[in-house]
């Protein structure tokens, strides 16, 4: 069971980044208004073309960022440290791995495409922090040390992959989540939208902002 520090914050544009985390959180309690000014202060224009429609089986049903100062932006706003272990779900050709290799101590990147695989392989195979496997993450065996998760996660398994962190008996100390505003603001629950099960499930042990 998780405890009951555990926080998670949404805030979005054009998409929403979910945050859980066990660890104090004051230091980093930003809302979308304050990612939106950080980006604005670097002459950066958060809109529609940050993100693209990729051409794999629309059963994924995920859409890729391909601006890395975007990612660059939202990774250096996370709560991660060079000692940690973060797992990257649905790292399509490895744009956000290769912004985490630049902050953490290892970074796991999942990819169930087996064509997107290959070429996150290319992509970041001289980064010697950097693991990437061909696995799916429904059937991926989630690590048993400590670990965060910092992913543009496939919006058509994001129930199934919030169950799997959250749930599993070693869920990460830490995990920013993107994924549809919709679907964020059914895990928030109240007072930003109106309760659901799956709110009233996590509420009693994160605190969902």
């Amino acid at each position: 069971v998780s405890p009951i520090s555990n926080r998670i914050n949404a805030f979005s544009d054009s998409l929403l980044f979910f945050k859980s985390s066990y660890q104090n959180w004051n230091h980093r309690n930003r809302v979308n208004t304050e990612i939106i000014s950080l980006l604005q202060g670097r002459n950066y224009q958060l809109g529609y073309n940050s993100y693209m429609h990729t051409q794999i089986p629309l059963k994924y049903s995920q859409n890729f960022i391909r601006d890395p100062k975007l990612v660059d932006v939202l990774v250096e706003l996370a709560d991660l440290d060079h000692s940690d272990t973060v797992l990257d779900i649905g790292t399509g050709d490895g744009i956000i791995a290769r912004s985490l290799a630049k902050h953490v101590h290892k970074v796991i990147a999942i990819e169930k495409d087996s064509g997107l695989f290959l070429k996150a392989k290319e992509n970041l195979r001289e980064l010697k922090n950097v693991e990437v496997i061909l696995d799916d993450i429904v059937r991926f065996k989630l690590p048993r040390s400590s670990y965060k998760v910092f992913a543009n996660i496939p919006f058509s398994i994001t129930a199934e992959i919030v169950k799997k962190l959250f749930e599993d008996e070693n869920p990460p100390k830490a995990a920013h989540l993107f994924m549809q505003k919709e679907a964020a603001l059914k895990f928030c629950g109240a007072p930003l939208a109106n309760e659901s099960l799956s709110s009233l499930l996590y509420k009693p042990f994160y605190d969902i902002k």
